[in-house]
Protein backbone atom coordinates (compact mmCIF):
# COMPACT_ATOMS: atom_id res chain seq x y z
CA UNK A 1 0.00 0.00 0.00
CA UNK A 2 1.32 3.56 -1.24
CA UNK A 3 1.31 5.79 2.38
CA UNK A 4 2.77 8.75 1.04
CA UNK A 5 3.02 11.34 -1.74
CA UNK A 6 6.40 10.41 -1.83
CA UNK A 7 6.24 6.54 -2.42
CA UNK A 8 3.38 7.56 -4.79
CA UNK A 9 5.45 9.51 -7.08
CA UNK A 10 8.42 7.06 -6.99
CA UNK A 11 5.91 4.09 -7.95
CA UNK A 12 4.49 6.03 -10.48
CA UNK A 13 8.21 6.30 -11.64
CA UNK A 14 9.42 2.93 -11.09
CA UNK A 15 6.12 1.92 -12.98
CA UNK A 16 5.91 3.50 -16.04
CA UNK A 17 2.36 4.66 -15.67
CA UNK A 18 2.16 5.32 -19.02
CA UNK A 19 0.51 1.92 -18.98
CA UNK A 20 -2.92 3.69 -18.21
CA UNK A 21 -3.09 4.81 -22.10
CA UNK A 22 -2.87 1.14 -22.65
CA UNK A 23 -5.64 -0.03 -20.38
CA UNK A 24 -7.53 3.26 -21.25
CA UNK A 25 -7.51 2.40 -25.53
CA UNK A 26 -8.52 -1.45 -24.46
CA UNK A 27 -11.41 0.04 -22.34
CA UNK A 28 -12.84 2.19 -25.20
CA UNK A 29 -12.64 -0.90 -27.72
CA UNK A 30 -13.46 -3.60 -25.46
CA UNK A 31 -15.89 -2.01 -22.92
CA UNK A 32 -17.92 0.73 -24.20
CA UNK A 33 -20.02 0.66 -20.79
CA UNK A 34 -21.22 3.63 -18.19
CA UNK A 35 -20.16 3.58 -15.03
CA UNK A 36 -23.26 2.30 -12.51
CA UNK A 37 -24.91 4.82 -10.92
CA UNK A 38 -24.34 3.09 -7.44
CA UNK A 39 -26.64 4.15 -4.72
CA UNK A 40 -23.48 4.16 -2.28
CA UNK A 41 -21.77 6.80 -4.01
CA UNK A 42 -24.99 9.45 -3.28
CA UNK A 43 -23.92 12.22 -1.52
CA UNK A 44 -20.02 11.45 -2.12
CA UNK A 45 -17.36 13.27 -4.71
CA UNK A 46 -17.63 10.01 -6.82
CA UNK A 47 -21.90 10.68 -7.48
CA UNK A 48 -20.76 12.43 -10.54
CA UNK A 49 -19.30 9.38 -12.24
CA UNK A 50 -22.69 7.68 -12.27
CA UNK A 51 -23.62 7.31 -16.08
CA UNK A 52 -20.74 8.72 -17.43
CA UNK A 53 -18.28 6.45 -19.48
CA UNK A 54 -15.51 4.14 -18.34
CA UNK A 55 -12.98 5.46 -20.61
CA UNK A 56 -13.63 8.80 -19.09
CA UNK A 57 -12.86 7.56 -15.79
CA UNK A 58 -9.35 5.90 -16.76
CA UNK A 59 -8.33 8.93 -18.48
CA UNK A 60 -8.98 11.07 -15.43
CA UNK A 61 -6.95 8.89 -13.08
CA UNK A 62 -4.46 8.97 -15.98
CA UNK A 63 -4.10 12.58 -15.80
CA UNK A 64 -4.55 13.35 -12.46
CA UNK A 65 -1.44 10.62 -11.69
CA UNK A 66 0.44 13.03 -14.39
CA UNK A 67 -0.54 16.13 -12.89
CA UNK A 68 1.43 14.68 -9.49
CA UNK A 69 4.46 13.73 -10.98
CA UNK A 70 5.09 17.04 -13.30
CA UNK A 71 4.34 19.15 -10.42
CA UNK A 72 5.36 17.15 -7.37
CA UNK A 73 9.57 17.42 -7.86
CA UNK A 74 8.82 21.52 -8.33
CA UNK A 75 6.23 22.19 -5.43
CA UNK A 76 6.51 19.22 -3.23
CA UNK A 77 6.83 21.82 -0.20
CA UNK A 78 4.33 24.56 -0.97
CA UNK A 79 1.47 24.06 1.42
CA UNK A 80 -1.06 24.84 -1.24
CA UNK A 81 -0.99 21.48 -2.74
CA UNK A 82 -2.77 19.23 -0.40
CA UNK A 83 -0.91 15.97 -2.17
CA UNK A 84 -2.44 13.70 0.40
CA UNK A 85 -5.62 14.60 -0.38
CA UNK A 86 -4.85 14.35 -4.22
CA UNK A 87 -3.37 10.74 -3.54
CA UNK A 88 -6.32 9.87 -1.76
CA UNK A 89 -8.87 10.67 -5.11
CA UNK A 90 -6.96 9.09 -7.19
CA UNK A 91 -7.25 6.05 -5.21
CA UNK A 92 -11.20 6.58 -4.67
CA UNK A 93 -11.13 6.61 -8.65
CA UNK A 94 -9.27 3.38 -8.74
CA UNK A 95 -11.47 2.01 -6.26
CA UNK A 96 -15.13 3.01 -8.39
CA UNK A 97 -12.57 1.50 -11.51
CA UNK A 98 -12.28 -1.59 -9.73
CA UNK A 99 -16.20 -1.75 -8.68
CA UNK A 100 -17.66 -1.32 -11.66
CA UNK A 101 -15.16 -3.38 -13.49
CA UNK A 102 -16.18 -6.51 -11.16
CA UNK A 103 -19.75 -5.84 -11.16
Amino acid sequence: MIHNIHTFVQYANDKNITAFLFIKNCVRLMIKTKITKYPSLDGTDLSSWGGKETADLIESIYEKINDIKIRFPHVSNNGKYLWGVRVNNIRKRIWLLLRHVSS
